[in-house]
């Protein structure tokens, strides 16, 4: 018996991020690694390739969808998943936000009818909005059945489901596929009932077709689709339970970790599964997307505590000497980020090279007069720069084999310097930084290497100037020397 999960993202770094969590909690959970599971991220063409590599090596099947329109359709994306011909022919189906995290395995032996779902935690869109498209659709409110939200003293339809997750049975999503976008294009015709929920047209689209098609509905246990983006009140005298699965919507921290809710025994479970993820992470870690919403979600922090506050101050003022020597010469910036670190530079020839998008859109209008590209630099060619400088890169690397690439690609740039920062050993906090033995060892064993010295030092790292074989400048070598700490 096949069992797909599948989920939705676009191009906004945020969904990439929960994607990444997602595929994650299904390899540590074994769901993804049993026979019988499909993991399908089903992306708008919008997804850069590079953003899904990640999803593909931890398991997930990539399918491209079309959009299914613009503003509050993009909200009814979701529903290009029940054009899919592996959704469709799978005897169980999830379907699941990317901000779904499930701590426990998902999948089960249990069969289950019909639909399994939550109703919504508060009642949004609010009961009026719900009698007025339900007696537009044809449907009298008055003689549908009434329950409470989970997470409010209020009124809601039954059929009025949170969408994070859904749990169906082939016969039910073979029943109610077409009514479920049926009515979703109704709800999108009818903005004058809808207004600012507009957004829910999903949602409600899929109630009712619940109301048309009668397909039977069984309540999710609270703690398979349990929100955590609520205020620290809503918990308070909640019964005690196991978290199988946590929504977690925007309450993340700054790695894109689900936070707690102030309330131990919920917060428990999820700092231990998160202790789970970051390992996973470390196997494997994705900078492109971990840059990408950092960038995008906390542009403040920048690259962390090296790019802001007294640390920068102290790397600006060890590099600007050598940049004094540079002024007219081609460099090179691999990592540039939001470019806090190199805006008041006075140089004529700078190029500006990271993996981030949101980064180089930060960059590029703090300097509009320079260049900026997400190119890899190995395209560039030999010698393209006199200078390269390469800060908190090399740290980031996870394995051995792609430090010591970068290491040589970042020497064959340059032809005269290169500034590089990293470590000498592996420091006590490792988090998403990595040691792969001594870069100054590794630096002098590389043949077109003159010698290497130490300008800097700043939170275990080691700021590094490099001297390639046959450079000549005497100016500049005193200039080296006199900023070198050993």
């Amino acid at each position: 018996m096949t069992t797909v999960v599948s989920t939705v993202v676009d191009a906004d770094p945020k969904f990439l991020m929960q994607a990444w969590n997602l595929a994650l909690a299904l390899n540590i959970n074994g769901d993804i690694t049993r026979p019988d599971v499909r993991f399908l991220v089903h992306h708008t063409p919008s997804v850069p390739s590079e953003n899904l590599g990640i999803l593909k090596r931890l398991g997930g099947e990539i399918v491209e969808i079309k959009p299914f329109g613009q503003g509050a359709a993009a909200y009814c994306n979701k529903l290009r998943q029940l054009e899919s011909r592996a959704v469709r022919e799978a005897e169980k189906i999830f379907l699941l936000d990317a901000d779904i995290l499930p701590l426990k395995p998902l999948v089960n032996e249990a069969d289950f009818p019909g639909l399994v779902a939550r109703t919504v935690d508060k009642a949004s869109p609010p009961s009026g909005v719900l009698s007025a498209i339900c007696e537009a659709a044809g449907f009298r409110y008055s003689k549908l059945e009434i329950t409470s939200p989970k997470f409010e003293k209020a009124q809601t339809l039954k059929f009025n489901l949170n969408g994070g997750f859904y749990q169906f049975s082939k016969e039910a999503l073979d029943e109610i596929a077409s009514s479920w976008i049926k009515w979703a294009k109704f709800c999108l015709a009818n903005k004058p009932i809808l207004g600012n929920k507009l957004k829910h047209s999903d949602q409600l689209g899929l109630a009712l077709a619940l109301v048309e098609t009668g397909v039977e509905i069984s309540d999710l246990n609270e703690g398979h689709n349990f929100p955590t983006h609520f205020r620290r009140a809503n918990y308070t005298g909640r019964p005690r339970q196991e978290l199988r699965s946590i929504h977690y919507h925007s309450n993340v921290d700054t790695h894109g970790l689900p936070n707690g809710v102030g309330v131990g025994w919920i917060d428990r479970q999820i700092a231990r599964f998160n202790r789970k993820v970051v390992e996973a992470r470390r196997n494997d870690f994705d900078n492109t997307i971990f840059w990408d919403f950092r960038y995008k979600v906390h542009p403040e922090l920048g690259s962390g505590v090296g790019s802001r506050g007294e640390v920068l101050a102290y790397k600006q003022e060890r590099l600007a000497p050598v940049l004094r020597h540079f002024e007219a010469a081609q460099v090179l910036d691999i990592g540039c980020g939001d470019l806090e670190m190199m805006r008041g530079a006075k140089l004529d020839q700078y190029h500006g090279i990271d993996l981030s998008d949101e980064a180089l859109s930060l960059a590029r209008k703090r300097r509009p007069d320079w260049t900026f590209g997400k190119e890899s630099f190995y395209e560039l060619g030999a010698d393209y720069a006199q200078l390269t400088i390469c800060l908190d890169v090399l740290i980031l690397q996870s394995s051995r084999s792609a430090f010591e690439t970068l290491v040589r690609n970042l020497l064959k740039s340059t032809s005269q310097v290169l500034v590089v920062s990293g470590y000498e050993k592996q420091p006590p906090n490792q988090g998403i930084v990595y040691a792969h033995g001594s870069l100054s060892e590794t630096l002098m064993s590389h043949p077109d290497v003159s010698r290497v010295l130490k300008i800097g030092r700043y939170h275990g790292a080691e700021l590094l100037a490099v001297t390639k074989m046959g450079v000549d400048k005497p100016d500049l070598l005193a200039t080296l020397d006199k900023l070198s700490l050993s």
